[in-house]
């Protein structure tokens, strides 16, 4: 428990990147207007966009170079996506299996902050977001 303790300490206090996971991932290249994923569908893998643009369809937020998709339908309670996912432009991708995601997510502190950042980070966009179309609305 001490280790642990230590370990998730560590993984807090450094930066958020997946470098490190990069090797274990399988690289995919995906024609523009691919869908990668659809709203509802169960979850099979985590991408990090390598190069190229999609289009979080539900949203209409645009993700590119490095932004992490897919992460978050893991942890919904109905084990859902929660956006369909489309290219843009011709993109290169990584992916990452749901299964090894969840693996790593219990036994790799780092991975498990570097998720819960990024799915805090993108609550907390969303509600900035919300709020100033609200503040838009009102005025």
């Amino acid at each position: 428990m001490v280790r642990l303790v230590r370990e998730i300490r560590e993984a807090a206090s450094q930066t958020n990147n997946l470098d490190s996971l990069i090797p274990y991932m399988t690289e995919k290249q995906e024609p523009a207007g691919s869908v990668l994923f659809r709203i509802d569908d169960a979850p099979d893998r985590m991408i990090v966009i390598k190069s190229g643009t999609v289009q979080l369809d539900e949203i209409d937020v645009r993700c590119g170079a490095g932004d992490v998709l897919g992460e978050i339908a893991a942890f919904t309670p109905d084990n859902r996506r929660t956006c369909t996912v489309i290219c843009e432009s011709d993109c290169e991708l990584y992916s990452l299996s749901n299964e090894a995601m969840i693996q790593l997510f219990y036994q790799n502190p780092r991975f498990g902050m570097f998720l819960t950042r990024i799915i805090v980070q993108r609550l907390l966009k969303n509600w900035q977001e919300a709020d100033a179309r609200a503040q838009a609305l009102l005025t």
